[in-house]
């Protein structure tokens, strides 16, 4: 998905938490595209002002999807 979001001319920023380093170097392995935050956000006022400028969210059905939801942010669940 972040690929072909990157391909379409989209900014994709990849975000994670703690413990998946693994996931961000496996994404940025077939989407170099993509801008990785390799630190998890700050805060939850953070995730929010980033999710509120976005396109679009894609997530699983975890708390940042529903911040997502929460400032208006059109989301898709993977």
């Amino acid at each position: 998905v972040a690929r072909e979001l990157a391909h379409a001319g989209l900014g994709v920023v990849a975000a994670a938490g703690p413990g998946e380093e693994a996931a961000l170097d496996a994404l940025l392995a077939l989407a170099p595209d993509v801008f990785v935050a390799r630190d998890p956000l700050a805060d939850l006022g953070e995730w929010a002002a980033l999710a509120a400028g976005a396109r679009v969210v894609v997530s699983t059905d975890t708390g940042p999807r529903h911040v997502a939801e929460a400032v208006g942010a059109p989301v898709l669940v993977l």
